[in-house]
C-alpha cells in the first residue's frame, strides 16, 4: 500500500514538473542598415524595428515574459555573422522542457540569410540556413521555433519537414528533416514570410515587414479565434498571418509554416 501511494505521489510530482513554465532562450536579429550596399538589394527600412517589436512580444505576457537575460537582440552593426553565431550558443543552455527561438528580419537569398557584414570578405560571409539548423540540433530543448522575415526564406523548406500547414501552398511529403535529430521528441516549427522564389514586402503603412507585423499582432491575441481560449496555436497563427499578408501585399508573398509539431502547439498565451 505504501509503495502504491509513493508511486502515485511520484507520478503527480513528475506531471507537475512537466507542466511548470518553461524557459525560453531567444536570438533576435534585424538588419536594415547593411555595411555594404548589397547588389540589387540596398538597405531596408524596418528590419531593425521588426526585431525590436518581436523582442517586446517575447517580454510580454503573450510571449512568455522572457527575461532580457535570455534574449540576444542583434540589430544592424551588431548583427555581424560572428556575433550571430556567438549569440546562438545560448541555445545550448536550454534543457528538455525549455523553448528556443531564432528570429531573423533582413535580406535573404536561396539557402541563406544576410548578416550586417555580408560579402565583406567574399561570397562566403553569409549565414547559411544549414548553420542555423546545426545550432538547433545541438540544443536539448523540446520546442524550437525558427522564424524569418526575409526574401526567399521558403528555401529553408528544401529537405526538411514532412508536416506543413498550408493555405493553397504546401510542402512536399517527401521533404525530410535532420534539424531535430538530437531529440526525436522535439517539436520544431519553422515560420517563414515567403516561398523560395518570392520577395518579402515591407509596408510603410504598417511601419514594418508585413509578415512580422501580423505575426506579432496575431500572437498578441488577434489570431485567437478557434476557440477564444486565450491560447494562440501555431495553426491559428498561420491562418491569421496568411490571410492578413495576402490582403496587405497580394499574391506575390506566401507565408509558410511547416515542421514537426501538433496542431494544438501554443505559440503564445494571453492568460497568466
Amino acid at each position: 500500500m505504501l509503495f502504491s501511494l509513493l508511486f502515485v505521489a511520484c507520478s503527480l510530482i513528475s506531471q507537475l514538473s512537466e507542466s511548470l513554465p518553461q524557459q525560453t532562450f531567444a536570438v533576435v536579429v534585424g538588419v536594415s542598415d547593411y555595411k555594404l550596399g548589397l547588389p540589387n538589394k540596398g538597405d531596408l527600412h524596418y528590419s531593425g524595428d521588426d526585431a525590436r517589436n518581436f523582442c517586446e512580444l517575447l517580454k510580454s505576457q503573450a510571449g512568455g515574459r522572457v527575461p532580457p537575460t535570455n534574449i540576444r537582440l542583434l540589430i544592424d552593426r551588431h548583427a555581424s555573422r560572428v556575433n550571430i553565431l556567438q549569440a546562438m550558443t545560448i541555445f545550448q543552455r536550454a534543457r528538455a522542457n525549455d523553448r528556443i527561438i531564432f528570429f531573423f528580419s533582413g535580406h535573404g537569398d536561396e539557402g541563406l540569410f544576410l548578416p550586417y557584414d555580408a560579402y565583406m570578405s567574399g561570397p562566403d560571409l553569409v549565414l547559411q540556413h544549414a548553420v542555423v539548423k546545426a545550432a538547433f540540433r545541438k540544443s536539448a530543448a523540446h520546442i524550437k521555433f525558427l522564424i524569418a522575415d526575409a526574401c526567399k526564406s521558403g528555401s529553408m523548406t528544401k529537405r526538411l519537414y514532412p508536416h506543413a500547414l498550408n493555405n493553397h501552398d504546401s510542402v512536399s511529403a517527401n521533404d525530410t528533416t535532420n534539424i531535430a535529430q538530437a531529440n526525436a521528441n522535439s517539436s520544431v516549427v519553422v515560420i517563414l514570410s515567403s516561398s523560395s522564389n518570392e520577395v518579402s514586402q515591407e509596408s510603410s503603412r504598417l511601419k514594418g515587414g508585413a509578415f512580422t507585423h501580423y505575426l506579432v499582432e496575431g500572437a498578441r491575441g488577434a489570431a485567437d479565434n478557434d476557440p477564444h481560449d486565450g491560447i494562440v496555436t501555431i495553426k491559428e497563427l498561420h491562418r491569421y498571418i496568411w490571410r492578413k499578408v495576402k490582403a496587405e501585399v497580394g499574391d506575390g508573398q506566401t507565408p509558410k509554416v511547416f515542421g514537426r509539431f501538433s496542431d494544438t502547439l501554443a505559440f503564445a498565451s494571453l492568460t497568466p
